[in-house]
């Protein structure tokens, strides 16, 4: 998904008004809206402050997102302490996924952000979040192929975590006695503390979760969520979750809370503080657990709009009524782990697609297995292209056999359908790593290639080697063929590649990929000659390995034929292919003349030039890939989120 996100200075008064809000920064006009109670939620909102120091916490003030005329968060504020756990609750549609993707570097498509966030006292940019913070997103994004060990296994590898890393979060997780089950086993609940453990294989500084409980049941809930507080008490991080609907159990395990609805704050303070002040406002409300009775009071069903009115409007009241948070401490040095080498990383990534393909059907065999198949068929159906006993090819042949290697240098297109979807499905998977800082785009899809090279090979070797010389009786070298073939397999993999980087959904990669090819066919020569095309439509036969693959492979078909039958010997009505009407040729003879039926096809030796553009396809196609992959899990802000001043801020923070 593009996104095209801002995140600059502030919302200016205009921004603030619009979104119904009482700027906090007009005291005059604070102190007009303020109710009579205001005062006792100031100084909650005080107390608030003192046990969160800005040094020690993350820090977001003023935060906006706008789309259209529409904001998905107007004005939010608030602070986690490190070493707990902040619960972020609000109805449906409140914006507590926005507000996670925006601390961590991103907003919804066509969004503009504004505010100021810091962590530990200095400021959150996009590139701090990769290198200090981790963000598990609602949708788990894990490799259903790869065990809950090999999982966390390749999570500290690129993360650089120590040697018993793995192990101590598999026993803190609860995961020892499904370790070495497969994720895509799994329950929900334990693919949701495998997607943590991944999270803590990198440490972070800042651990942010979007409803780490949503699907479970109520114990496994409960049970996640006193894991989440004890490791974030243990290892001192700075742990934001959104939680829906909790239990009073759960909602126990956060030592502070942010309650949200239609993009503003209606509550921001410890966890027992949220029930006094929703009681304070008079609603009449009878719900016993505090998180369920916030949830009431901002549920228009039940509070009327004019109760979820008076909520957040109190709430705007009591912050504009806040004495300004005290001064803080100036920053300590942080302490953080040595990045990991590029080149670890890229061997991690190397290990990892290595057994993906593998376990795969993509992979190696399952390649192999596709190209022998079809290649199979295509032999089958051209089985009288075959030579007679005498090793000699009727007349008819020589069309029919040049169709029959045409296909089969054509299918690695279709078996590459496998690859581009294979792409597409794994591409969520790739940018929550890109995004958190486990590996760039460019390292993937090197280790992509990688994988890809030696599983052409034997992709070459299955397509060609019952197909081509056992049924279809080909003559042609295989030091020759082999590496055509494979190279074409390349080509195609990389377009595969490329088509999902740019769709995305599965379904759009594979229908993109499906035109590429089928453009192929008109453009690269098979059934026009590439003289035959108007202008800029030449670049197209150029653009398709079809151009490269099909004329070389071709050409020493043909050339290993040691004679085709006199024209005399045929009968009527055919085309002759020799010179000479009474007399058998040779396959130089015949495919002089079958240019005139297959325009790509001709008698010059052009297996050099043609095998280096099949490599520059190869290589265009993987840059394309990495390049829109980069553009996918790039940054989303053109400017950084300016970081809050700690000393006085008159909003929240």
């Amino acid at each position: 998904m593009d996104i095209s996100i801002e995140l600059g200075a502030p919302p200016s008064d205009d921004d603030a008004s619009d979104a119904g809000l009482v700027d906090a920064r007009r005291p005059g006009a604070a102190a007009a809206a303020a109710p009579p109670d205001a005062r006792a939620a100031a100084a909650r909102l005080a107390e608030a402050y003192a046990r969160c120091p800005a040094a020690s916490s993350l820090v977001f003030s003023r935060v906006t997102v706008r789309i259209a005329h529409r904001a998905l968060l107007a004005s939010v504020g608030g602070r986690a302490a490190a070493g707990a756990v902040l619960g972020v609750l609000g109805p449906s549609g409140a914006g507590k996924t926005t507000l996670l993707n925006t601390l961590s570097g991103r907003a919804p498509r066509g969004g503009a952000a504004s505010g100021a966030v810091a962590l530990r006292g200095r400021r959150l940019t996009a590139g701090a979040f990769r290198a200090e913070g981790y963000l598990v997103a609602q949708d788990d994004a894990l490799w259903p192929s790869l065990t809950a060990r090999e999982t966390l296994d390749f999570a500290a590898a690129l993360f650089g975590a120590g040697g018993g890393a793995v192990d101590d979060a598999l026993a803190s997780l609860g995961l020892g006695r499904v370790a070495d089950a497969r994720v895509g086993a799994l329950s929900g609940g334990e693919r949701r503390r495998v997607a943590v453990g991944r999270a803590l294989a990198k440490a972070p500084a800042l651990l942010l979760l979007d409803e780490p409980t949503s699907g479970l049941d109520a114990a496994s809930a409960l049970r996640l969520a006193a894991r989440l507080a004890a490791l974030a008490a243990k290892r001192r991080a700075v742990l934001v979750a959104t939680l829906h609907q909790p239990s009073s159990r759960v909602f126990a395990t956060c030592a502070s809370c942010l309650v949200l609805a239609r993009g503003r704050v209606a509550f921001w303070g410890p966890t027992g503080g949220l029930e006094p002040h929703v009681r304070s406002l008079g609603l009449g409300l009878a719900a016993p657990a505090p998180a369920e009775l916030a949830l009431d009071a901002l549920d228009a069903h039940v509070a009327g709009e004019a109760g979820v009115a008076t909520v957040l409007d109190a709430w705007a009241a009591a912050e504009a009524a806040a004495p300004p948070p005290p001064p803080g401490p100036p920053p300590g040095p942080t302490e953080q782990r040595a990045p990991v080498p590029r080149a670890t990383a890229v061997a991690a990534l190397l290990r990892r697609q290595a057994l993906l393909a593998a376990r795969g059907a993509a992979g190696a065999r399952g390649a192999a297995a596709a190209t022998l198949g079809a290649n199979a068929v295509a032999a089958l159906v051209f089985w009288r292209s075959r030579a007679d006993g005498r090793n000699v090819r009727a007349q008819s042949a020589v069309v029919t056999r040049a169709w029959c290697v045409a296909f089969l240098a054509s299918l690695p297109a279709v078996v590459q359908l496998l690859a581009c979807h294979a792409y597409a499905s794994e591409q969520a998977r790739v940018a929550r790593d890109v995004r958190n800082g486990a590996h760039g785009a460019a390292d993937y899809v090197f280790a992509t290639a990688a994988v890809a090279a030696p599983n052409a090979v034997v992709a070459a070797v299955a397509g060609l080697a019952v197909p081509y010389y056992g049924l279809a009786g080909g003559g042609a070298s295989p030091a020759v063929l082999v590496p055509f073939f494979a190279l074409g397999m390349l080509a195609w993999e990389a377009a595969a590649g490329a088509c999902a980087a740019a769709a995305g959904e599965p379904a759009v990669a594979v229908a993109a990929y499906v035109v590429y090819t089928v453009a192929g066919l008109m453009f690269g020569g098979v059934v026009v000659g590439a003289g035959d095309l108007v202008g800029p439509l030449v670049l197209g036969h150029y653009a398709t390995p079809y151009t490269f693959m099909i004329p070389s492979m071709v050409r020493r078909d043909a050339l290993a034929v040691s004679a085709y039958e006199a024209c005399a010997d045929a009968g009527g009505g055919r085309v002759c292919f020799c010179d000479d009407f009474d007399r058998p040729c040779g396959g130089a003879t015949a495919l002089a003349r079958l240019t005139s039926v297959m325009p790509v096809v001709g008698p010059r030796n052009r297996e050099g030039a043609h095998a280096a553009a099949l490599l520059a396809l190869w290589a265009l196609g993987k840059a394309a890939h990495a390049a829109l992959l980069h553009r996918r899990t790039a940054p989303t802000a053109r400017a950084e989120l300016r970081p809050p001043p700690l000393s006085r801020d008159a909003g929240l923070c």
